[in-house]
């Protein structure tokens, strides 16, 4: 996975003789392409590994619009199919429609159902618990119980987590290049690839990253609110699936460089400010204070992880013990 645009392989571009103008060839879809000296340039700077060249006389909103105008006529590098790095493995799946930026209507609905529900559940199961009525069932389950409960609520939250991100990058016409999954330092894990997303406006960036919280806290208030709904044996099964999507929408609120935090906090002019040192960054490199706060939470992780591994474990010996006994 390149961390910036790349210009895909198999096309063929040749200056004309006054400098002017830019011909491109697809060999792949055998169609030509023409463009302007600046146009020409900001194509020719993309490598993957460096910000496209912002010194065309091209403004940012111009830059963005030409890059959604490449990825559509898939003039841009694909996502690779496997993404490996230290402790992380990714397999992601091509989305050939929303990469030519296609709006789909049911992602629409999904993002637009999410923005006008998040707040009416929260407000109901706000009103239920000040009025005493009971959400909570009387919790029977031991650790490997609960430990099953929140593997089982983890694997879909994540998977209509990243579907909100997808829905609302499309909504807001931003390609999306893959859908991602796979495990990160031992868990399971899904991502979703959109290339272009730190090039796009603030507010569509702020939207997108949003959707992804807002879709857990949908989730789960809904879920809590339909505790006593279910029959008895499937109450407290219904309860750890709402607590692992209100733990996912809280994890990823977090301020840390990779999560959906970062990404609404940065997409504020003085926040980005803040983090960077006094000034924007450019080549995305993060400022003193993010380094900081990195660095103490992915400590709390490393410090973390070995104890939840050994407590994992624990629990799976006493479901083995549990089912072996029975």
């Amino acid at each position: 996975m390149y961390p910036y645009p790349k210009l895909r392989t198999g096309l063929c571009a040749r200056w004309t003789s006054d400098g002017r103008t830019l011909r491109l060839y697809d060999n792949t879809t055998k169609q030509g392409y023409r463009l302007s000296r600046t146009c020409g340039l900001l194509l020719c700077s993309l490598d993957g590994w460096t910000d496209p060249d912002l010194s065309t006389c091209l403004s940012a909103a111009s830059v963005y619009r030409w890059l959604r105008l490449f990825a559509c006529h898939g003039l841009l590098e694909e996502t690779d199919t496997w993404v490996t790095a230290p402790g992380c493995v990714l397999w992601n799946r091509p989305c050939l429609r929303l990469r030519r930026g296609q709006r789909r209507p049911a992602l629409r609905l999904y993002i637009r159902l999410l923005e006008r529900l998040w707040l009416p559940l929260l407000a109901a199961l706000l009103f239920a618990c000040a009025n005493g009525i009971g959400c909570l069932p009387r919790l029977r389950f031991g650790a490997g119980g609960i430990l099953l409960c929140l593997l089982l609520g983890e694997l879909p939250a994540m998977v209509l987590h990243e579907l909100a991100h997808a829905a609302a990058a499309n909504d807001r016409g931003i390609p999306v290049s893959s859908f991602g999954f796979g495990i990160r330092s031992g868990l399971p894990c899904a991502c979703t690839m959109i290339p272009l997303l730190p090039f796009a406006p603030r507010h569509d960036r702020r939207a997108v990253y949003r959707a992804g919280p807002l879709c857990n806290l949908c989730l789960g208030c809904g879920l809590l609110l339909l505790c006593r709904m279910v029959p008895l044996f499937r109450q407290e099964i219904v309860f750890w699936m709402s607590v692992s999507n209100l733990m996912l929408a809280g994890i990823n609120l977090l301020p840390l460089e990779g999560l959906d935090g970062n990404g609404i906090l940065t997409s504020f002019p003085s926040a980005e400010r803040a983090l960077s040192g006094g000034r924007i960054r450019q080549k995305g490199w993060p400022g003193f204070l993010e380094r900081a706060v990195g660095t103490v939470l992915r400590g709390l992780f490393r410090i973390g992880l070995p104890v939840f591994v050994l407590y994992e474990g624990l629990c799976l010996w006493e479901i083995l013990r549990e089912v072996f006994a029975g």
